[in-house]
């Protein structure tokens, strides 16, 4: 069984926030194993991201002058000699102050995000542009952790290297007028291992004993751009007439080999006002199938045993389905409410509503979650577009976060976590990691069947860009395997059940946005069950890019969150890791007839088999003779240039086998050719190195 690594989290504060189901996006050479995740559905349920309505502002402060001078900072930074500066460290000149002010007239100015080199200015597009407000053009804040240690230049080279704290503090706010309060703020935080939380006082900063963690973040996350945060800080300063604010970047105490702290958080627009009376908020819609005690797919790791939501369902493997809700009330009073489910077909037909009333009063800043009592079960093969709503005894403040949506299909052969439909399309493939993210990388997506059925093939869905970054190159490899999750990953080793020939992204399939890979009836000439029982699997594309000239770059459902390890991906000479996101891997179910597609073609009076294959050097070709043969054997790179020539002359009757050393070659993808008489077969050889 793979163990699972947990990364703790200890802030030198005291902090403490609730787990929830959240969104995991390993890029570039930067990784860590998934936290563990106890509480799926219960949010930070002072983190809730929404638009609503103009409240009564009591304090407002969008930077158009700068930082106020009444403000103060704090926090520290960490020298070559391991000694703690405090910020502001006056003694350089400039000043380092730690957060800085971009407005029209500095340098940077407010057109430019983090300059630090790793943040995302070399990126295609870049990720380190300033925040979206409704004020950028006056100014921001920004906390540039990752340019504060590198300045631009290397690791530990800037004007305050991690690991490093900085803190923002307000002047005093006086709130006495108001006992209902929400905190409102623009912000914009990328994380490689930076914190961001927002702390309150309500005696003038003699105490501190409230807390806020914003965003969450997993290793290189990022926020959206225009991302706006809303925490109801009643307990906090309600009432207070000195109330007080610190913004903290935390940077020091979380990390792994590569470092901690680094990236940014930038701040605006930061705004305190009246909490509503009544305000109710569906921050979670989920969707969860029946199983008949069939399924327990995540058995090697947390025992789930429930069939969570995906994309695309066959019929076959379709039963009932239970939503549930999770509901905040953010206003200032208490509040009974409904809950409704609306589901219609693809032609705008309704198809099923239910209402149930709660008889349950949920309190000020309290929040739930539910599960409707009646289940569905779809009936025929369409797309289902479900609406999620809950309804207030009263007049709501904000009634546009009361409803979310999610739709799914039910088809013929189809099962895929991946909706087709979502408007929130990622990348994940070869080139998206420094190391392991080449030839041999692999993603995968986990499915759990009710009905025993034929997996035929597999489509991967291809993604085209005019970005080198998003942009599938016709010429890369792809294997298919499948595991089952049963003795996954057993010492080390992978126990495919299941695999495919080699297949080449061509560009017929790069312009068509997928490549279908037949699942053959035999592979190396062994013949091969692809009936699968019911029972959880995984889906895995393996991938080789020739060491970067032909990347594959596979669409990933953002809008669809997943369990850990339902989505995972391996980096070449590395590991597993969970990935939150639904891959668009579709796991092809029904009747196919192998045809002459695979890579690796039998030809008249010959069998070949090809092994180790991929290789790290030597590799071996055997053969059968039916008759006296002319043979050869040729070795050529992926544009068809012969780099190795072999006589073997005339053979008789018999199986042979060639040894090749391919050691002294770069890694990558390669052809071998063999000619008997004046025939010929060709297969693709992998060298990893």
């Amino acid at each position: 069984m793979k163990k699972i690594l947990l990364a703790t989290v200890s802030i030198f504060f005291g902090l403490s926030s609730s787990a929830q189901k959240l969104n995991h996006k390993l890029v570039n050479n930067d990784l860590i194993p998934y936290k563990e995740i106890l509480e799926v559905y219960k949010p930070n349920q002072n983190n809730i991201q929404t638009s609503s309505i103009q409240r009564n502002v009591i304090w407002y402060e969008g930077f158009s002058n700068g930082i106020p001078s009444s403000w103060s900072f704090n926090g520290y930074y960490t020298n070559s000699n391991s000694i703690q500066i405090p910020f502001p460290d006056m003694t350089q000149n400039p000043p380092v102050y730690g957060w800085e002010y971009r407005g029209p007239n500095t340098t940077p100015s407010v057109t430019e995000g983090s300059i630090g080199l790793y943040s995302g200015i070399a990126n295609n597009p870049p990720t380190n542009d300033p925040i979206t407000s409704n004020s950028t053009n006056d100014g921001f804040i920004i906390f540039d952790s990752d340019f504060l240690d590198n300045g631009n230049v290397a690791m530990g080279s800037g004007p305050a290297p991690t690991p490093h704290v900085g803190i923002l503090i307000t002047d005093t706010i006086d709130c006495s007028n108001y006992q209902n309060i929400q905190l409102k703020m623009n912000t914009y935080h990328r994380s490689f291992f930076g914190q961001t939380f927002v702390v309150f006082s309500s005696d003038a900063g003699q105490n501190w004993p409230d807390t806020v963690e914003l965003h969450n973040l997993e290793v290189n996350e990022a926020t959206d751009i225009e991302n706006v945060e809303i925490i109801n800080v009643s307990d906090y300063i309600g009432g207070s007439a000195n109330a007080q604010m610190q913004f903290i970047f935390e940077g020091a105490t979380d990390g792994n080999v590569n470092g901690t702290g680094y990236y940014f958080w930038q701040v605006d627009d930061i705004e305190l006002s009246e909490l509503p009376n009544y305000d109710l908020r569906l921050y979670s819609n989920d969707f969860i199938y029946d199983n008949n005690d069939v399924i327990n797919y995540g058995q090697p790791y947390y025992g789930f045993e429930i069939r969570d939501y995906v994309g695309q369902i066959p019929y076959n493997q379709v039963d009932s389905i239970s939503f549930g809700f999770g509901c905040l009330n953010f206003g200032a009073v208490s509040q009974s409410y409904s809950s409704d489910i609306t589901i219609n077909d693809a032609n705008g037909n309704m198809v099923y509503n239910h209402s149930e009333l709660s008889n349950y009063l949920l309190q000020s800043n309290q929040d739930t979650f539910l599960l409707h009592s009646q289940k569905f079960l779809p009936t025929t093969t369409n797309e289902y577009i479900i609406t999620y709503s809950v309804n207030s005894d009263s007049i709501d403040a904000s009634p546009s976060d009361n409803e979310l949506t999610k739709g799914f299909v039910v088809t013929d052969t189809i099962f895929n976590p991946f909706y087709f439909n979502t408007d929130d399309i990622d990348i994940m493939g070869t080139g998206n990691f420094t190391t392991g993210g080449d030839d041999g990388f692999k993603m995968a997506n986990l499915i759990s069947i009710i009905e025993a059925d034929e997996l035929t093939s597999v489509t991967i869905g291809l993604n085209t860009s005019s970005s080198d970054q998003y942009n599938t190159v016709p010429g890369g490899l792809v294997l298919i395997s499948v595991f089952d999750t049963v003795g996954f990953y057993s010492s080390s080793i992978e126990n495919p059940i299941i695999i495919s020939d080699f297949h080449t992204i061509t560009q017929a399939d790069v312009d068509n946005n997928s490549a279908t890979i037949p699942i053959p009836t035999s592979y190396l000439g062994s013949p091969q069950d692809r009936n699968l029982n019911p029972g959880s699997y995984y889906v895995s594309v393996e991938m080789y890019n020739n060491a970067g000239a032909n990347n594959i770059r596979i669409q990933d459902d953002e809008s669809t969150l997943r369990y850990p390890w339902e989505s995972i991906v391996y980096l070449a000479g590395d590991r597993w890791y969970t990935n939150g996101n639904a891959f668009n891997i579709a796991a092809n179910f029904g009747t196919w007839v192998p045809n002459n597609s695979s890579n690796i073609e039998e030809v008249s009076n010959s069998n070949i088999v090809v092994y180790p294959n991929p290789t790290s050097g030597n590799v071996k070709i055997s053969f059968s003779v039916d008759e006296l043969a002319k043979t050869s054997i040729s070795i050529k790179d992926i544009t068809g240039k012969t780099l190795q020539y072999i006589n073997k002359g005339n053979l008789s009757t018999g199986i042979y086998t060639e040894q090749i050393d391919l050691s002294n070659f770069v890694k990558g993808i390669y052809l071998f050719e063999l000619c008997l008489n004046n025939k010929t077969s060709n297969g693709k050889i992998v060298l990893t190195k």
